[in-house]
């Protein structure tokens, strides 16, 4: 990202990347609302470890997410090292997650 001006309202994509052992992946999805900055990053993270986030159509997530259920809601998580894969169920995401990452943000109107 090369600008960033916080305000309210404002549309961010956040990544979170997880590793558990030399597994890695990352899940990428929006927060919104009247919020910005660190609390952007408190809310992904929540979102997260709740697994009541919907992921956008990105390809991080193709690749990671394994299980959605009817609701949209992410059930599962593909991790990789290289050759092999590790499956995380979202219900034990969050002792994996090492760190979340504005990437984009667009002002709502």
């Amino acid at each position: 990202m090369k600008f960033y001006n916080p305000g309210y309202f404002n549309s961010h994509q956040v990544k979170v990347t997880l590793m558990f052992e030399d597994y890695k992946g990352a899940i990428i999805f929006e927060v919104g609302g009247n919020t910005m900055g660190s609390s952007i990053l408190k809310t992904a993270i929540s979102s997260v470890t709740d697994g009541d986030f919907i992921p956008i159509e990105h390809e991080l997530n193709k690749k990671h997410i394994n299980s959605v259920d009817e609701a949209g809601y992410i059930q599962e998580v593909v991790l990789f090292n290289g050759k092999k894969r590790v499956l995380i169920d979202i219900g034990d995401v969050e002792d994996s997650i090492v760190s979340a990452e504005i990437i984009s943000y667009k002002i709502e109107k």
